[in-house]
């Protein structure tokens, strides 16, 4: 059984689809269990049930209610394994299990929520005790990095004999990004001597969108007179009014085009040239494996999981959070050298696509699923 919180866009949806999609057979069984969410819950050829009463909030009422809802379906059914995501249905899910019995209880974080988040300290300090104390009837924890597993373990969760690492799976290497990127180009009447300098995120503030946006107006003022510059922000969330007034206020209307969620998120990237990752915090970042695979030499900032993505100076430069002028300045200068921008572009496109010793590619989907079947089979 797989227990996430809300089946909305995102890595840890991403993944627990993927998990049920490519698992299900004959050996495997597959219930995926889910608050509501707002996104449609997506066809499947397995079993979708959804809670109610298991919501992303703190909600005393509603998260006992969602142990004891969780703990009647798993008495019921009685599966071998359950299997949780992130941070809320984690301990709740990891709970209801423990009291009904479950045999194996795995606990894929998909991160942590440390810092970059909107919570106090008190919060903070709250869930890292929830956490300590739920990593007691875990059986195993999934980080999808190791920056995520030291950062986790240096806060006394769970054991490092706990720990296993399987990266997020994505698609690389199949992907028709040199084809693309003329289309692209040319049907969003982009020259070929313009720059373009892109992010795909929710639009969240942990996802750090403000400082890539103050990044792009310090380039713009700096680089206006020797380059043509576009810069580009694909997703939506609840920042996009407050980030459209920015974009205003800075005066960039005409240099930063705003997309909103889209599906073609591949051709889009195919027509950047710089990819550009100012995350607060994060746990991997998908998008960063598809800009690699795609070619791109990457900015991005120095938090938890990125640093195993993202080979400082070789196939990205790498900057802290925070910091529009750090930003700017590692942006400026693969702007400025073209060589470079094509040289980290091709060394992360090898990186990604590099076959990991058991015979997978790195990050692809097989690979995350042939290693969480070897933990399942344990």
């Amino acid at each position: 059984m797989q227990v996430i919180t809300r089946l909305d866009t995102g890595g840890s949806t991403e993944s627990a689809i993927s998990i049920c999609r490519n698992l299900s057979n004959d050996k495997y069984n597959f219930v995926l269990i889910s608050g509501r969410t707002s996104d449609s819950v997506p066809a499947c050829q397995f079993s979708v049930r959804l809670v109610d009463c298991l919501v992303r909030n703190i909600s005393p009422i509603n998260d006992t209610r969602a142990v004891f809802s969780l703990y009647r379906i798993f008495r019921r059914l009685r599966p071998h394994i359950v299997h949780t995501h992130s941070s809320k249905a984690g301990i709740i899910g990891r709970w209801a299990a423990w009291l009904a019995g479950v045999p194996n209880i795995l606990h894929m974080p998909h991160g942590h929520v440390f810092y970059g988040y909107d919570f106090s300290r008190f919060m903070t300090q709250l869930y890292v005790i929830a956490e300590r104390l739920t990593a007691g009837v875990t059986t195993r924890f999934i980080a999808i990095t190791e920056g995520e597993r030291a950062e986790t373990l240096a806060r006394k969760i769970g054991t490092p004999a706990q720990w296993d690492i399987v990266h997020s799976g994505v698609t690389t290497g199949r992907m028709n990004y040199s084809s693309w990127r003329s289309q692209v180009r040319n049907g969003r009447a982009i020259s070929d001597d313009t720059i373009v300098i892109g992010t795909v995120a929710r639009l969240e503030p942990v996802k750090g969108i403000e400082y890539f946006i103050e990044a792009a107006t310090i380039l713009a003022d700096r680089l206006a007179k020797k380059h043509k510059l576009l810069f580009v922000i694909v997703g939506d969330g609840t920042l996009r009014a407050r980030l459209e007034r920015r974009i205003t206020a800075n005066g960039m209307g005409g240099a930063i085009e705003l997309l909103g969620t889209r599906d073609d998120v591949p051709q889009l990237m195919s027509a950047m040239d710089i990819y550009v990752q100012p995350s607060l915090n994060e746990g991997m970042g998908k998008t960063l494996v598809q800009a690699s695979d795609a070619g791109l030499s990457v900015v991005a900032t120095r938090v938890q999981g990125i640093p195993d993505v993202i080979i400082e100076g070789k196939t990205g430069l790498l900057v802290p959070a925070r910091d529009a002028s750090a930003l700017a300045e590692a942006i400026r200068a693969l702007i400025e050298d073209p060589s470079m921008r094509m040289e980290m572009g091709a060394a992360g496109k090898q990186w990604v696509n590099e076959t990991a010793s058991d015979g997978y590619p790195r990050f692809s989907h097989e690979r995350m699923i042939h290693l969480l079947e070897k933990l399942y089979e344990r």
